[in-house]
């Protein structure tokens, strides 16, 4: 409590108060011991905190009730849990007094108040604003000279083990926010809520970049360069599989500018550091975007029509049945019977490259679709 108490006056400070690498690397050593472990994690791994607002009980009225696709009573929600992301089919489940977009099922709300229960929510709460802060003085008060000192202090003169303490908390608090941030936009979260978990990415970011320095630059006398410090997947916030891709796909995709520099890089060198749009997407971040958000991601690639994908897919020509299994499994409902497509890339009859037709079935023994041209004729 008493190391707590004197760098709590860190998180208040003016931002001309105190701008030099040596004084942010003395509070992040002091504050190291107080951060490890300090975040309570869900059945699933992931750190969470409590929603900032009370939470309500709801109760879904009878005439709500029907029955599933197997015959089991649900109740219809038009909600969606925030902490298991499935759908609420519930009698019962909580909301936000506040209004935010912020529901849970009453399984996840009472599982994170268990958790919740035997924790020093205080000192958790500390460790949020105190990592906020940090990250926040980091990116905005400090030059970028000073930014990559600070990167060179932490990749060459950190210990491994504290250095694995710092990148771990950075994410726990990351994860634990992420969730709450999502619904800032569409909720009653203040605008700065979502902006201190973007500091917190910013700061990610240049432990990333910390992390390969090594790589590309020699410790003092040393002749070989050495590798990695920490695996990249120690970076990955696992938190973000609990958000909807859809709506940070689409923005990604409307606000691409083309550049290709990776933003650990962009972090390092913004004079000044600015969150903007492109900042504020998952998906500008790939390296500390879960895989499995990038798969859903890419599948709302192949189903955009913005995007015309050569594809390649290993098929078994024998038995015929294997074939069309194959074939249909890869290619899906895209190209089901009675579907339009056009003619592309024909060689033996180039005077039909263009032209539209609609597919009548599958040729088991040819391997190929039969279409109708626009014309009359029948083709594969």
């Amino acid at each position: 409590a008493t190391v707590r108490t004197a760098l709590s006056p860190v998180m208040e400070m003016e931002p001309d108060q105190v701008n030099n690498v040596e004084w942010l690397n003395a509070s992040l050593a002091a504050a190291l011991p107080l951060l490890r472990d300090a975040l309570p994690r869900d059945q699933s791994g992931a750190c969470v905190v409590p929603h900032p607002h009370p939470m309500e009980k709801q109760t879904v009225p009878e005439h709500s009730r029907c029955f599933s696709a197997t015959g089991a009573i649900v109740y219809y929600t038009a909600k969606c849990c925030d902490n298991c992301d499935t759908t609420i089919e519930d009698a019962e489940y909580w909301s936000c007094a506040m209004r935010c977009d912020v529901d849970f099922c009453s399984r996840c709300h009472s599982e994170m108040q268990a958790l919740f229960a035997d924790r020093d929510m205080e000192h958790t709460a500390w460790v949020v604003a105190f990592v906020t802060a940090l990250a926040r003085h980091t990116l905005v008060n400090l030059q970028p000279d000073d930014r990559r000192r600070f990167v060179k202090s932490l990749a060459f003169d950190w210990p491994l083990e504290m250095f694995e303490k710092l990148v771990g908390i950075s994410v726990d608090v990351a994860d634990a926010s992420v969730v709450h941030v999502e619904d800032s936009a569409s909720s009653g979260m203040s605008k700065e809520a979502a902006t201190n978990f973007w500091f917190i990415v910013g700061f990610l970011q240049l432990l990333y970049a910390a992390n390969r320095l090594p790589l590309t630059e020699h410790r003092l006398g040393k002749v070989y360069l050495e590798g990695l410090k920490l695996p990249n997947d120690r970076f990955v916030l696992r938190g973000i599989d609990k958000c909807e891709s859809y709506s940070d796909w689409r923005r990604f995709i409307q606000t691409s500018t083309g550049s290709t520099a990776p933003q650990y890089e962009r972090v390092l060198s913004a004079d000044p550091f600015r969150i903007d749009e492109r900042f504020t997407q998952f998906l500008a971040h790939s390296n500390l975007v879960p895989v499995a958000f990038c798969r859903q991601c890419v599948m709302h690639d192949v189903k955009s029509e913005k995007f015309a994908l050569a594809k390649h897919v290993k098929v078994y020509r024998e038995p015929a049945e294997h074939l069309r299994r194959d074939v249909t499994a890869f290619l899906g409902s895209g190209f089901a019977e009675d579907s339009k497509v056009v003619l592309q890339g024909l060689v033996s009859s180039p005077h039909l490259n263009g032209t539209s037709g609609q597919i009548i079935n599958f040729d088991t023994a040819a391997g190929r679709w039969c279409m109708k041209h626009e014309v009359g004729e029948i083709g594969r």
